[in-house]
């Protein structure tokens, strides 16, 4: 969890975190409120994060998939252009 996340929830007076110890596997959190319990406010946090995270997984996928299809529609166009050049190079003109 962010700290901004819970940090911008009104319920929340005060969110941080800290690491013990680099090699330790844990994390310590520390949420106050201004009244709900610190669980229901964490998890509620945490439940935005993730909706959040779904929204840009998806839109990223979405701007993947579109700049995919806009580079497979050039690269045919591409092709395209470079057959008509083939084509014309390969015709023998008669200048007058």
């Amino acid at each position: 969890m962010r700290e901004s996340e819970a940090g911008r929830n009104p319920r929340v007076t005060l969110a941080g975190y800290s690491i013990p110890h680099p090699s330790l596997e844990c994390v310590n959190v520390r949420v106050q409120t201004t009244g709900d319990p610190a669980r229901e406010v964490l998890k509620d946090a945490c439940q935005e994060l993730m909706l959040m995270n779904r929204h840009v997984r998806s839109v990223f996928h979405k701007a993947v998939s579109e700049f995919k299809e806009e580079h497979a529609r050039l690269k045919a166009e591409e092709e395209e252009l470079k057959k008509q050049r083939d084509l014309l190079e390969s015709m023998d003109f008669e200048s007058n």
